[in-house]
């Protein structure tokens, strides 16, 4: 399954879905045990292997739902208190009054770019050419670069 496919699929419209009816976290795992089984059609169907597709499944699809919810977050306009927020985004209050800071603090372009990041790190972590620990380094660098020259600003 390409990323792009599984990002507008499973993640997109499968997890959405679930979304409305379970917890974020809990659509995300779901997703995810989704997912990863149809890694086995070009990966093979070994427990190891299987395990860690659900693994990286879960941690990326965790990065590109808070990615989200900061893009949404980012959207919302005239909002009075975190009970509002929370309605709006479809979180706890203390979450959606989290994700209105944070995404104040981020340019909409920043996220757009971490979710490019993240969906391309899935590639490459499932093409199977690249080595996973490097992939994984590369991806938290291209994540926090912008913020650090920031920081040091």
């Amino acid at each position: 399954v390409s990323s792009l496919a599984e990002e507008v699929g499973f993640r997109g419209y499968f997890q959405g879905i679930l979304e409305q009816r379970v917890s974020g976290p809990v659509a995300i795992v779901l997703a995810a045990l989704v997912i990863a089984p149809a890694h086995g059609l070009t990966q093979g169907f070994v427990w190891p292997l299987l395990l860690w597709y659900l693994f990286v499944d879960v941690m990326l699809g965790a990065m590109a739902w808070m990615y989200r919810k900061l893009i949404e977050a980012s959207e919302v306009k005239g909002i009075a208190n975190e009970y509002q927020a929370a309605r709006a985004l479809g979180m706890r209050p203390e979450q959606a009054e989290l994700a209105l800071q944070n995404a104040r603090k981020i340019s909409r372009p920043r996220l757009l770019a971490g979710l490019h990041a993240l969906r391309n790190a899935d590639d490459r972590l499932k093409g199977g050419g690249a080595e996973p620990r490097t992939v994984m380094e590369f991806l938290v660098m291209q994540l926090t670069t912008g913020e650090a020259k920031a920081a040091r600003g």
